[in-house]
């Protein structure tokens, strides 16, 4: 995930057009200025990129970063070919809590087809209605897909709202999780509620935007002192003496050196 940042993204894209909002293990949600991808893309790098794309369609040439878009033979290998960076969703709203908890959302236009008009017609005439004029009107449809571990996705109802609820608040939210385990040779259900909507983010720090991190002030792997040379180091006697011991000390001792013998007589 660092290589794709620094040596893709970095390199096409201009900061100011891409922000992170999440990312995992394989994956990298991004806010960006434009439609997609290639619209931010450095105008010095799009021929650079438009190569990577459409210009090696060969059977032996193996992609970076993205899948290839010269033919559709090559763009359905790649797009099955693991290590390559595929978009996976796209949305207009993001909300990003903390790890494996996030939520975005999708605003589409939706418009009636012919067949369900021609379905509500013929219901018409079935129910012997009056003939009715109906108009085609697009309607918003909002998709969303989010992330709740240790939560039933199921059961949470508003996820929408859930999501900003705890963004707006700062207080945690609560879920149900529902499942099964194996209980005396059997298997039982259980519900729990749990406290999986948190705004509490432990691996950076969050800023005053609520969205631009920095690393945590902490020293996780400090480098070791130098020792001067020089300086003599300090000498400690770790020989145990007789006079540290008790009995019950030389008996153990004892047992071990015999094998613990003396003590199976």
């Amino acid at each position: 995930m660092l290589e794709f940042y620094f040596d893709f993204l970095d390199v096409y894209v201009d900061r100011s057009d891409f922000e992170y909002c999440e990312m995992d293990t394989d994956s990298a949600y991004m806010a960006l200025s434009g439609p997609d991808l290639a619209s931010v893309i450095r105008p010095e790098m799009k021929d650079a990129y438009q190569r990577a794309l459409t210009g090696c369609c060969r059977d032996d040439f193996e992609p970076d970063w993205i899948p290839r878009t010269c033919c559709t033979k090559h763009a359905k290998y790649d797009k099955r070919t693991p290590g390559l960076f595929k978009v996976e969703y796209e949305g207009d709203v993001m909300i990003g809590l903390c790890s494996k908890t996030y939520i975005v959302q999708k605003t589409k236009l939706v418009h009636t087809s012919n067949t369900k008009m021609a379905a509500f017609r013929l219901l018409r005439r079935a129910k012997k209605l009056p003939v009715k004029r109906l108009i085609h009107r697009p309607r918003l449809l909002r998709e969303v897909k989010f992330s709740s571990k240790g939560i039933t996705k199921r059961r949470v109802k508003a996820p929408m709202t859930t999501f900003r609820h705890v963004l707006n608040t700062q207080r945690v939210g609560n879920g149900t999780l529902k499942g099964f385990r194996a209980r005396n040779n059997g298997i039982s259900t259980y519900q729990q509620t749990r406290n999986g909507f948190s705004y509490f983010y432990c691996k950076r720090r969050v800023l005053e935007d609520g969205v631009s991190t920095v690393p945590l002030d902490l020293e996780l792997c400090p480098v070791p002192m130098e020792i001067d040379e020089s300086e003599k180091p300090m000498e400690v006697d770790e020989t145990i003496t007789e006079v540290d011991l008790d009995d019950n000390d030389r008996y153990l001792i004892h047992l071990l050196e015999t094998n613990f013998e003396s003590d199976s007589e």
